[in-house]
Parts: structure tokens; sequence; C-alpha cells
């Protein structure tokens, strides 16, 4: 066990807390293991104290919601984040009080935060204690002060700011607009704090009309439109596309579109889908783009026609969803793709390890794509609501993909990535 010094010399970061060292690259948090959000040390702590200090001299930048992270800028312009557990987002700030509020100006040793390290257990959280920055090096070296096992551990950042690069574009959207009204007033929420910069109206939903009216009277002018071919009522009257409804004129689910493609009758597609954008515009909608649910616009070569062929009349982008078929089936929509002048987003980054969104998925997809096309970070967000739960398995999933995006925003991680949120403007008409 190491004990740290309380005082920070300059240009040196102390450790928040007494406890146990340990490298970055050894937390069980692979974003900071990984070095994604930045260089740095971590800290097992005693739990002798239930403060955590500052490790640095600066300014307190940004406190996150959920109050598990902090952030200080130095007056060096770095900034430092300390990170209080992990996976502590997910207890919405019921352990931590917090002893500064942001622009509050710190020393180096003074407290922080408070942390109950009962509740952490309860919630079996593990309690490491990360500082981190993306914009130096961080190098150690110790000192021991006496024969025993105490020590003194100076964490040295070298302040090697890193040259600037042009910002990439990158859209953050979530889809679903319009399937309750609760959702549809997350979504604008996120849209007017710049958590997303896009989002996609599903007018199959009897919520979207006046969803709609509410994302105009927020000054929100235009959206996506989510193509609907499964579960819900469709536009068109049943009778007039009989090969994709059931008996009581719903729209099939997605598993017998797919048992029944061969037999979906693509003059129908074609209806419904021109259906559902005559709907969106009626209701003063600026449409700015188009997506489809559960990827439908794959289903099948000719569905994805019909929609290039839509994209085309109405010089809108198209989400680029063929990157989510296996490779072997990409070919034939590609060819579709460079045969007509329609303009799509990069790569579509969806949930990875699990049935939502993390940060984790979304910093480490980030690292593979192509940075020339915008790539599309596509989310679910919105607020519960009994109606959601009969309509859709994405129930808290959603609240866990707003948290996530708040989680992002607070920690600056876009600026610090060189990312600039942009909506399907950006993309422009299809000319290309």
């Amino acid at each position: 066990m190491f004990k740290f010094m309380k005082k920070a010399p300059a240009g040196q970061l102390t450790a928040p807390v007494t406890g146990h060292y340990l490298p970055i690259e050894q937390v069980t948090d692979e974003v900071f293991a990984s070095k994604a959000v930045g260089d740095g040390f971590a800290i097992v702590p005693d739990e002798m104290t239930n403060t955590i200090n500052a490790p640095v001299d600066g300014v307190v930048s940004s406190i996150f919601p959920t109050k598990h992270a902090i952030l200080i800028k130095t007056k060096q312009g770095v900034e430092v984040l300390i990170h209080m557990g992990i996976d502590t987002v997910e207890l919405q700030g019921a352990p931590f009080e917090m002893q500064v509020e942001a622009d509050f100006k710190v020393k180096a040793g003074e407290p922080l935060v408070t942390i109950d390290w009962a509740q952490l257990k309860a919630a079996d959280k593990a309690n490491t204690i990360m500082v981190v920055s993306e914009q130096c090096d961080v190098y150690t070296s110790r000192t021991t002060t006496s024969s025993s096992d105490d020590g003194q551990c100076h964490w040295t950042v070298r302040f090697e700011r890193r040259i600037r690069c042009h910002m990439q574009s990158i859209i953050v959207e979530s889809d679903d607009f319009g399937m309750t009204i609760p959702i549809s007033r997350a979504i604008i929420l996120a849209l007017k704090r710049g958590l997303l910069s896009a989002t996609n109206a599903q007018v199959t939903s009897p919520d979207f009309a006046a969803s709609a009216v509410l994302a105009q009277q927020m000054g929100i002018q235009g959206m996506g439109l989510h193509l609907v071919l499964d579960k819900d009522v469709p536009i068109c009257d049943p009778q007039n596309i009989p090969s994709l409804v059931t008996t009581v004129g719903r729209l099939m689910c997605y598993a017998n579109l797919q048992a029944r493609e061969q037999e979906l009758d693509i003059n129908e597609v074609r209806r419904e889908f021109q259906a559902q954008i005559d709907c969106f515009l009626a209701s003063g909608l600026k449409l700015t783009h188009l997506t489809s649910h559960h990827f439908v616009a794959t289903l099948t070569p000719a569905i994805y026609a019909v929609v290039l062929e839509l994209a085309q009349t109405y010089q809108v982008p198209l989400r680029h969803e063929v990157t989510k078929l296996p490779l072997k089936q990409q070919a034939a929509y590609q060819d579709l793709w460079q045969k007509s002048t329609v303009k799509t987003t990069g790569a579509l980054i969806t949930a990875q390890q699990g049935p939502y969104l993390t940060p984790a998925d979304i910093q480490q997809q980030l690292l593979l794509v192509d940075q020339t096309v915008p790539p599309v970070i596509l989310s679910h967000v919105g607020y519960l609501s009994s109606t959601l739960r009969q309509k859709s398995s994405l129930t808290t999933n959603r609240l866990v993909e707003l948290e996530t995006l708040k989680t992002l925003q607070a920690m600056a991680y876009w600026q610090r990535n060189n990312w600039q949120l942009i909506d399907y403007s950006v993309i422009g008409v299809n000319d290309r």
C-alpha cells in the first residue's frame, strides 16, 4: 500500500486518495485500459477515508450529471478526468456527495467528493479511481521516504499538447421519433442539448402527428423518415397492399417478412413507402433523409432499389444500412447504389457488446471507421411509458443510451477526438 503526497508540485499529479497503485492498462474497464480516454493511472482505495481529492491545481470545468466523474482544467489548459468507480454511471449519483461545483477553483489535495463505499459494494461496483488526460502523457517515479511500505509516488504530467487535427464529421442519430410521446420528448430534448444531431420519424405510429407538432413548436423543422414494413398499422388501406399485411390488416412481423420475402409485391412496397412519405410531408416537417426500421430497406435488393429511387426523387441522402449486411451479401446492394446518384453516410455504429449502446461500443468502433465519409452512431433514446412496453422490446435500454450520450458530452469526448456533430444536410443533395 502506498500513501501519496498531499500536494502536487507544478506539472505533477497526486493520487486523489490513499490506496494501491494500478497502471491504467490493468483496470478492468476496457475503455480506460485501452487509453481510449487518455493516459493516466488508477488507485484502488483502502477506504480508510471516503474523500476524493483534487489531483492537480485548476478549475472544475465539468461535473458529470451522475456525479461519478469530474473534469479539472489546469492553468496550462490540460483537462484531467477523475473517474470514480467502474460502471458507476448506472448508480445515478446516489453514492456521491459533491464538495465542489462547476467553475470552482481547487488546489491539489482539496476535497472534490465524498463516496459511500457501502453503496458501491451493495451494487457490486469496483471502487477503482482513474485519473487520466487525453492531452498529455503520464509517467511515474516513486520515492520511498522510510524503511516501511509507506512512500510517496509522484505522478508527473508532461504537458505535450497534441497538434489538433481538422475536425471529422459524425452524425449521432436516434430512431423512432413519434413512436410514443415520451420518446419524442426525449429526442427533442437531446437534439436541443446537442446530444443528438439527427432523428427520424416513424409515421406509422398513432403518436406521430402530435410529436410532429411538438417538434415544430420547439423549433425543429426537419428530420428523416424511418420507413416501416413490420408490425405497425400501414398508412395504405390494407386491401391495397395484401402481400404486406396479416389477416387483421397490420404489417407482418419482421420474421414473417424474411420468410415470405419472395412473395412480397414490390409495387405494394413502393405504394406503402410513398404513402409514408406523403404522411410525413403533410405534417409540415421537411424531409432530410431516409432510414428504415430493422434495416428493412436491405431485406431484398428489389426493396433497396425502391428506397434508392425515393431518395433520388426527393433529393435526400440515405443512411448506409448495407454495412450491416454480411459482406458476401453486400455486393448486389453496392452495385445498385453505384448506379444511382444517391449520397449515403459512412459506417453505421450500433450496440455490439450488449442490448444497448455504450461509450465503449462507440469508442472502439470509431477507431476502425473510414473517416472520409461521416459515420452514423445509431441510438434509441427515450423516456418510458406503458405504451412503449406494449410496442417495443427496447424499453430501459433507451434510458441507458440517453445516459451514454450525456456521458460522452460531459467528458467532451467529441471535441477531444476531433469529431464534429453534423446533421444530414452536410451530406448534401444527390449530385455525386
